[in-house]
């Protein structure tokens, strides 16, 4: 029988794709993702993974594979999850334990080290690796997480903006998770830019321990 936090997840990529296709914003998409039931199914998956991940801590011994994609930090900030939620998740992608069994490859290393810096208020150095490939089109969310000061905040968010525009013109690249758009598929709002600028708002305050 498959994972339980796995069927959510399953569930809730589905809806947040459907939400960037026919959605004109995140806030817009916000609103009708919570009115689809996203914000309880993201809280249930966020306490299942916990409770996996607390079980692979005590044992060594993974019963399924935690989630530790980044991507799920994202959907707490585009719903405005509760801070329990958001921490849960924050967990499992900063952890060791879960990172030592099910370990993020190429740039999403950094990716995920980034966004802990962002919602946590750290300031661990985070590496800036060399793209690979399609890499390229997200080691500009990188950059805009890590940056420091107005000036070179600015300049990243104009590198988001110009490659969200030219990943949904790629039919090179294939966006697997689709939250991403891509030639074939393109979306109409850009996830990964609305969720970490959620997660620098007053209302969605950044400082978790």
């Amino acid at each position: 029988m498959r994972p339980r936090a796995h069927e959510l997840e399953s569930g809730l990529r589905t809806l947040f794709c459907d939400s960037l296709r026919e959605c004109g914003s995140g806030g817009e998409a916000a609103d009708c993702l919570r009115s689809r039931g996203a914000s309880g199914q993201l809280d249930e998956l966020a306490a299942e993974n916990e409770t996996v991940l607390t079980e692979l801590e005590q044992t060594s011994k993974p019963r399924c594979a935690v989630l530790n994609r980044p991507e799920l930090v994202h959907f707490a900030a585009v719903l405005g999850s509760s801070d329990t939620t958001l921490r849960q998740l924050l967990r499992a992608v900063e952890s060791p334990v879960a990172a030592s069994y099910f370990p993020l490859s190429g740039i999403w290393r950094s990716y995920a080290a980034a966004l802990v810096n962002l919602h946590r208020g750290g300031s661990t150095p985070v590496t800036i690796p060399k793209p690979k490939g399609h890499e390229k089109y997200y080691l500009p969310y990188v950059r805009y997480m890590t940056a420091a000061g107005v000036q070179e905040m600015d300049a990243a968010r104009v590198a988001v903006a110009e490659s969200f525009e030219a990943r949904n013109r790629d039919r090179r690249f294939t966006d697997w998770l689709g939250l991403d758009g891509d030639g074939e598929r393109p979306v109409r709002w850009d996830f990964r830019l609305f969720a970490i600028d959620a997660g620098r708002t007053v209302l969605w305050p950044p400082r978790l321990k």
